[in-house]
């Protein structure tokens, strides 16, 4: 279940902490936060495990490479990704992670090519990117995809889904990161809906996370339809005032944030509510320039085309990504330039993604247990 419910929009201007917040006050609050969800999650406690990555099927395409990888997180338990590289490149290149939503098609759920990281609208964002001149990883929500090999979908809407998710964004940092060619001063992530909730927490949480872009999901009443982005109480600090996702941006100062919202949705509110408090936080840092905002008004809830110009946009500025070559005399961006993949073509089906090992299946069964127990309210 939700142990947070949406808030209702004339509390929002309160709970944001407009007023009387000090760069003191806050660096304390976002200490005091960062370890209540490490330790909700559980996340403190967890050993890390050899990754063992699984690469296959490297595939060619216009300016950009994609491989299939997989990497153990767990004893037993894998996430499997898409790695979209530049063709050609020098020395080092920044990073970015792309963790997908709940997107899937309307009227046949079931159609994998529309599903989560196979969606077109995440293939072209991360072939862009990577034609661009950076890394980008596009991985599987957990018990979705490949991960559904092993677990099940109601293991995904469940409270081990936040869990797992976040220990898996952690553990595809380590091993990017470690990776000769990643530039670690210049590794950002973007998402939108469940990935912008997968986006907000990781940038908050994790040092190495340098740039941040999530879309339509930054809001300071609502935390998200899924257990697997509220099914614990994260939001719900003891002894003090429960916090927010807007707050949650505001961890990730003074790095670049774009929050990208639209006026369908409950982003609605984020030009007059949450971007004015993200900017009283960038401006402790003298960093007011380093958080923006694109508000879509008439758009809906999507990474739709708009959405992911506004954050080509970002990222090519921030972290020095080339643009030449990429756009049109509008000012678009070619898209049609990058190649468009069925599933089975992404898919790392190896002996890793046969039925779980027992073993597996004992170690989740426990964690959620103990994660259970250690995180009532």
């Amino acid at each position: 279940r939700r142990y947070v419910e949406p808030m209702p929009l004339r509390r929002t201007d309160r709970i944001v902490g407009q007023g009387g917040i000090t760069r003191e006050a806050f660096e304390a609050r976002k200490a005091r936060i960062r370890t209540h969800i490490l330790a909700t999650l559980g996340l403190d406690s967890l050993k890390k495990c050899d990754l063992a990555p699984i690469r296959s099927n490297l595939r060619r395409h216009d300016g950009y490479t994609v491989e299939n990888i997989a990497l153990e997180i767990l004893p037993g338990v894998w996430v499997s990704g898409s790695l979209y590289m530049p063709a050609r490149f020098r020395g080092r290149i920044p990073v970015m992670l792309s963790p997908h939503g709940h997107f899937y098609d309307k009227t046949d759920t079931s159609i994998p090519d529309q599903r989560g990281r196979y969606r077109p609208d995440q293939q072209l964002r991360c072939a862009m990117l990577a034609k661009m001149g950076a890394a980008v990883f596009s991985y599987d929500m957990w018990a979705w995809g490949e991960s559904a090999l092993a677990f099940k979908l109601k293991d995904h809407r469940s409270d081990l889904g936040i869990v797992m998710q976040t220990w898996q964004s952690i553990r595809i940092l380590d091993y990017l990161c470690a990776q000769p060619w990643a530039d670690t001063t210049r590794v950002g992530v973007t998402g939108a809906s469940g990935g912008g909730t997968q986006t907000m927490v990781i940038a908050a949480l994790d040092d190495r996370i340098t740039l941040s872009v999530p879309v339509v999901m930054l809001s300071s009443h609502f935390f998200g339809g899924c257990p697997c982005e509220s099914g614990l109480p994260v939001h719900i600090l003891p002894g003090e005032p429960m916090t927010n996702n807007a707050e949650l941006g505001a961890l990730a100062a003074p790095h670049p944030q774009l929050v990208i919202s639209d006026g369908h949705d409950w982003t609605v509110t984020v030009p007059q509510i949450e971007y004015p408090y993200l900017q009283k936080v960038y401006g402790f840092y003298g960093a007011g320039d380093k958080v923006r905002n694109v508000h879509l008004a008439a758009e809906q809830h999507d990474y739709g085309v708009n959405k992911r110009r506004a954050m080509y946009d970002f990222v090519a500025e921030q972290f020095g990504l080339r643009t030449e070559g990429l756009r049109n005399a509008d000012g678009t961006y070619r898209e049609e330039t990058a190649t468009v993949e069925h599933a089975p073509e992404m898919s790392e089906r190896t002996a890793s993604f046969r039925p779980m090992p027992s073993k597996a299946a004992t170690h989740c069964a426990n964690y959620s247990g103990n994660t259970k127990s250690n995180s009532k309210p």
